[in-house]
């Protein structure tokens, strides 16, 4: 690219001063005004001492030594500190600089040398950046505007090579992680194609890439987007590492949970029992991924109205989390909620209410008040407010929930549909059916769109529906939105509970009208 014209971008008596200090800095010492380079193409604020030291990533004959060494590194920083071209936060351990500073710096530079210090800052983050475990988000969120940064350099250099590949994936996972989906989803698309690019569609990292676009598109809801990446993922995967390798469970478990929320439970169950058993064999009872396959094949269970067959895989689940990963992880508060409103249907009110609390408690302490897993909690403890009658308590969790699902995952993603059914439930309870009414039509769109005509929260939604139109006293039209409710149940899950209910009420809607009709004639 073409350089940019100083005296044009900023007043020349401070590029001046800049360029002198420079100079000075560059006679006293080397070292420190590579260092000075190197930190131009990082965030201003913030740039984390150790990230300098990583012994993997060479920068050059001069600079790579200093900062192996201590004494070596605080030499060159008293020096820019001395000409106030830096400062040093030693209790936090970090670095700024002025972006002055570091736009007089890229400036000023040759291309041939604003790409070489732009790459090697760019290799340096990637070496750091670890893979987006929940133990190490706090790295990731000190290293993200490091990341942001050096991303930026990739376009504007057109970089390709495996360190920028992995960048780009790792800071895309961390971000889908932390639900900040729509950064998540370029920087993911770009890591796919540039490691196809230079490994080939087949090598596992591709693989990798695969199936983290496909977890980002269904946890926004985006099923039949997340469908084609999961089953390319799995495909590559078992061709790569063999039909037994963990990894290929990974992919397994993603693909079998795109299928359960689908409602394909037939074509879900095979692909959970064959990851649980792969995870087991490979990892041992105890591994958090065997307790991931656990609490996914209890979802199906749940899902399909299995509650004795799904309690004590989340039990076991739950055991295997808390042990391994400490009570107050995130994955243990999703333990607890699945365990919660499996209690809440069966009526188990005592049991389910401390779970739920506990694992709101946990997502805020964690993941913080607006992340869309708070309103998976709110949910749960909503409904069972719902469950018991009160419904102001209910409504006012339904309102935060919706309001953070809405803001972070968007107004027509699934769990949006599943929080205004909820809503025009207790506006029916309260007899408040005018207001519910549009609650559960939207619902009914969302979910339709995302699911298509037959799946089973679209009956869902025709069955709230079918009960408002029923209280107004429009009968035939109930009976219309109940019977194609029930033929969604009863083509899914003939002996779930809420089919059994669906087939009850039909039949005495029927008799009602008919009742009703005699007595008219």
């Amino acid at each position: 690219p073409e350089r940019a014209s100083v005296p044009g971008d900023h007043p020349e008596p401070v590029t001046t001063t800049f360029a002198l200090a420079f100079e000075r800095v560059q006679q006293k010492s080397q070292a420190a005004g590579e260092l000075l380079r190197l930190c131009a193409y990082l965030a201003p604020e913030a740039i984390p001492l150790d990230l300098l030291s990583q012994e993997t990533v060479d920068l050059g004959p001069v600079l790579t030594p200093v900062v192996a060494q201590p004494f070596a590194l605080d030499a060159a920083l008293e020096i820019l500190q001395a000409y106030s071209l830096v400062r040093r936060d030693a209790e936090q351990g970090t670095l700024s600089l002025h972006r002055l500073v570091q736009a007089v710096q890229q400036e000023t530079a040759p291309e041939d040398e604003q790409r070489l210090w732009a790459e090697r800052a760019l290799r340096l983050v990637s070496a750091a950046f670890p893979t987006p475990e929940v133990a190490d988000w706090e790295i990731c969120q000190h290293l993200l505007p490091h990341a942001l940064v050096c991303i930026e350099q990739i376009a504007r250099w057109n970089f390709s090579f495996p360190e920028a590949a992995s960048l780009l994936h790792r800071a895309g996972h961390y971000l889908h992680e932390r639900a900040a989906y729509e950064q998540a989803r370029p920087l993911l698309h770009q890591a796919l194609s540039m490691r196809e690019h230079l490994l080939g569609a087949t090598h596992p990292d591709v693989a990798q890439t695969l199936e983290t676009l496909a977890v980002l598109s269904w946890a926004q809801g985006q099923y039949e987007q997340a469908l084609p990446f999961a089953e390319r993922a799995l495909l590559l995967s078992e061709q790569a590492l063999g039909p037994l390798h963990p990894d290929v469970a990974a992919k397994l478990n993603t693909l079998g949970m795109i299928h359960c929320d689908l409602g394909n439970y037939a074509q879900a169950r095979p692909l959970l029992r064959r990851a649980l058993a792969i995870r087991e064999q490979a990892l041992g009872p105890v591994h958090p991924d065997v307790a991931q396959s656990l609490n996914n094949l209890a979802i199906l269970y749940y899902q399909q109205g299995k509650y004795p067959e799904a309690l004590p895989l989340y039990q076991r689940a739950l055991a295997i989390w808390e042990q391994v990963l400490g009570p107050d992880h995130p994955d243990v508060a999703t333990s607890l909620n699945n365990l919660a409103n499996l209690y809440r249907n069966q009526g188990q009110y005592q049991q389910a209410l401390p779970l739920l609390q506990r694992s709101l408690d946990i997502r805020e302490q964690a993941l913080g008040p607006a992340h869309p897993d708070m309103a998976w909690s709110l949910n749960g403890l909503a409904n069972l407010h719902r469950a018991q009658g009160h419904h102001t308590e209910a409504l006012l969790l339904l309102q935060r929930s919706l309001t953070i699902l809405e803001r972070s995952a968007g107004p027509a993603h699934p769990e949006v549909a599943w929080t205004l059914n909820s809503l025009a439930d207790v506006y029916h309870a309260q007899a408040r059916s005018i207001e519910a009414l549009p609650l559960a039509e939207r619902a009914l769109a969302i979910r339709e769109q995302a699911f298509g005509s037959h799946h089973p929260d679209v009956a869902e939604s025709l069955n709230a529906l079918a009960r408002l139109y029923e209280v107004q006293g429009e009968h035939a039209q109930a009976l219309s939105f109940y019977r194609r409710a029930l033929a969604i149940l009863e083509a899914g899950a003939a002996d779930h509970p809420t089919t059994i209910a669906t087939r009850e009420r039909v039949a005495a809607l029927l008799q009602q009208m008919e009742r009703a009709e005699t007595a008219s004639g």
